[in-house]
């Protein structure tokens, strides 16, 4: 038993040091390929294959991916897809078939049960980012995902509003 609580304990020290790892690294980022990069690797520890989509226009453009195999002007209509465009309308994740009315033909999979996630990323009120995460309920863990997501939309809407942030520390430094 005491092994098993050491184990528990080891396990869950780890994923905290690298999720606050993975936050230090989104509060850090300058580029967006460095955004992507620590979004991709971040969920990379939940999932074993997923894709970066930014949103502009109705069109959903292609901006990282893991072991997708993906080209990479890979873009397509919003609306051209069932469980992306549920998600962008509800701001809310989405799980679908991997059919190619849901998500595509070029991220549909073969098997009839194949799954994929879809997480919104927004700034603010609008929704500016798709995770698509795709793998056997076994190697996916869906709330991680949204974890890390929510990560990655949380330093957009502070970067976004730095100037709101600013006077804040002023106010709060001037009565120190």
């Amino acid at each position: 038993m005491l092994n098993t609580l050491e184990s528990d304990s080891t396990l869950r020290q780890q994923l905290t040091r690298e999720l606050n790892h993975l936050l230090r690294r989104f509060r850090q980022y300058r580029t967006e390929a460095d955004w992507i990069a620590a979004l991709l690797d971040g969920v990379s520890h939940f999932t074993p294959q997923a894709a970066v989509f930014t949103l502009k226009d109705g069109m959903l453009r292609l901006r990282g991916q893991l072991n997708l195999a993906l080209p990479d002007e890979f873009s397509f209509q919003v609306s051209s897809t069932a469980a992306f465009a549920s998600a962008v309308e509800s701001r809310d994740p989405v799980i679908a078939l991997r059919t190619p009315g849901e998500v595509s033909e070029r991220l549909s999979a073969p098997g009839p049960n194949e799954r994929a996630q879809i997480i919104p990323i927004s700034n603010a009120e609008r929704v500016v980012a798709l995770l698509f995460a795709a793998g056997d309920s076994e190697r996916v863990d869906g709330n991680a995902l949204e974890l890390v997501a929510g990560m990655a939309a949380i330093v957009l809407e502070r970067q976004a509003n730095a100037s709101q942030h600013a006077q804040i520390g002023r106010h709060f430094g001037a009565g120190s």
